[in-house]
């Protein structure tokens, strides 16, 4: 919901304190089940692309093509008890 200059966003999960740790069992999930992890190098190097654009788009003015794209990541079972990471 709109509050003004700041924006409420419903939680859809148990995780909305210290996630710091989902990206480590996120990457233990992939090697178990054989596929990337969220956080791969793929998305990695999309993100600084996006960055990278940003800076020189401000930079000179100008709109700048972003060549790459995210690579497809499951989707996380947000109903999954808390502590617990499933993939749909």
């Amino acid at each position: 919901k709109d509050l003004g200059n700041k924006i409420d966003y419903e939680v859809i999960s148990g995780y909305f304190e210290n996630c710091r740790g989902l990206g480590l069992v996120d990457t233990i999930k992939a090697i178990e089940e054989k596929r990337l992890n969220c956080a791969s190098g793929e998305l990695a190097l999309h993100v600084l692309e996006v960055m990278e654009s940003i800076y020189i788009s401000a930079r000179e003015e100008k709109a700048v093509t972003i060549e790459s794209a995210p690579p497809l990541i499951p989707d996380l079972d947000w109903s999954a008890p808390l502590g617990e990471i499933k993939t749909l």
